[in-house]
């Protein structure tokens, strides 16, 4: 039977019988739709007050005399970052590489300072604000959310409510081991409830049983997506023709609410990689960000100013490693060595 065929009366009727013994749970309603929702705000919610706090102590350090009052109202602000956060679809975070997290989470506490700093302007009151403050807490921030969700993410994973269950389009090699990754890493959010396949002898489940079923046929994945209210599919079928691989996009994406597909691009790196859409043709863009003039101007700068605050803030404990290191050893404080850089330059690195 070809991959597309009709599933025989037999056939289908195996799979159903399949489905239904191995439990897959009914997400409509159940605890996994809003729960990573909730902790994900939680997460951001305490990471943002702990940059509010933080940065709060730090300017009370350097002006005991400053109204903590006015800070207080930079709360009034978190609206802004959680929309942008939702606007940029990081809740609940699904499927999301760290890296992509962390350049979005930076764009919603940059918009969020600047829309403090606006406001403040056009009210006249930015005399009544630190910006100081506000500089502390935007590098605190981009420091606290990804640790705060790192943290949501790893507790998490350990529940049975965390990650959306999905079903998985091919039962061969590539189904497989996307099955085996998302189980090794929970914290992705997709829970793998099993393989479909119009071969079933495709289907290799690990010698310790803790591969996802195999529940039946392509032409299964209605029936299963609308009992079982499975809101997430992944076809694994890389070696299908685009042709085949269309004809099932058309059958079956509209079944689920997120259809993801595979394509035959191992050992590609993912990261920086965008559709494109080129009159009606779809297209991978690879863009190496950092080869460009502007983005390597922005992380310079940025470089800069975080490690500019971090030296300020950890000045007092570098002062005291230093005097410790002066009293207990013989060497210089500062250790220098010759180091080779960008055009074969010659520099000192302390």
């Amino acid at each position: 039977m070809s991959v597309l065929g009709e599933p025989m009366e037999n056939e289908l009727t195996v799979g159903v019988l399949e489905a239904q013994n191995i439990g897959i749970p009914s997400t409509a309603g159940t605890a996994s739709d809003y729960l990573p929702f909730i902790c994900m705000i939680g997460a951001d919610f305490v990471a943002l007050s702990l940059s509010c706090a933080i940065a709060l102590g730090l300017k009370l350090v350097l002006a005991p005399s400053f109204p903590i009052y006015y800070i207080s109202s930079l709360a009034m602000y978190f609206p802004t970052f959680f929309i942008m956060i939702a606007v940029l679809g990081l809740y609940p975070g699904l499927v999301t590489h760290p890296v992509d997290e962390l350049r979005k989470l930076v764009s919603a506490v940059s918009v969020t300072m600047l829309a403090v700093l606006a406001a403040t302007f056009f009210q006249k009151r930015s005399l009544e604000y630190s910006r100081m403050t506000i500089a502390f807490m935007w590098v605190i921030a981009i420091v606290l959310l990804p640790l705060c969700r790192a943290l949501v993410r790893y507790f998490c994973a350990r529940q049975t409510w965390w990650g959306r269950p999905t079903l998985i389009f091919g039962a061969g090699k590539t189904g497989n081991l996307l099955a085996t990754t998302l189980q090794k890493q929970p914290r992705l959010g997709l829970r793998p409830v099993g393989l479909l396949d119009d071969d079933p002898y495709r289907y290799t489940p690990a010698a310790d049983g803790s591969s996802p079923a195999y529940l039946g046929p392509l032409a299964m994945a209605p029936e299963i997506a609308a009992k079982y209210s499975i809101q997430y599919a992944i076809v694994a079928m890389p070696g299908v023709p685009s042709s085949v691989l269309s004809t099932i996009l058309s059958r079956y994406a509209l079944c689920f609410p997120h259809f993801l597909v595979i394509p035959d691009l191992f050992g590609m790196s993912s990261l920086w990689v965008e559709a494109k859409d080129v009159g009606g043709i779809l297209g991978l863009e690879v863009n190496q960000v950092l080869t460009q003039k502007l983005p390597q101007a922005l992380k310079r700068s940025v470089d800069i100013v975080i490690s500019s605050v971090a030296l300020i803030v950890l000045s007092p404990l570098l002062a005291l490693i230093c005097l410790a290191i002066r009293v207990t050893t013989t060497g210089p404080v500062v250790y220098k060595q010759s180091r080779i850089g960008k055009g074969r330059r010659t520099f000192k690195a302390w």
